[in-house]
């Protein structure tokens, strides 16, 4: 699914609005607040999530 596909971006210039030479790949981290975030891990329907967060929220309970 090209939706899901790892995103990418190129660094051109640096924090200085200056070129950056050679241009920089920068990758996804698992930084929230990064550039750029990894894509989902897991893709289900709200159907399916509503079930395991009640599963979830059950076991919980039991605790």
């Amino acid at each position: 699914m090209e939706t899901y596909k790892v995103p990418s971006a190129t660094l051109f210039l640096n924090e200085d609005r200056q070129p950056v030479n050679p241009p920089k790949v920068i990758n996804p981290t698992s930084n929230i607040y990064g550039y750029l975030m990894q894509s989902p891990t897991m893709l289900t329907t709200i159907e399916a999530a509503k079930q395991i967060l009640h599963r979830i929220l059950s076991s919980a309970e039991n605790i």
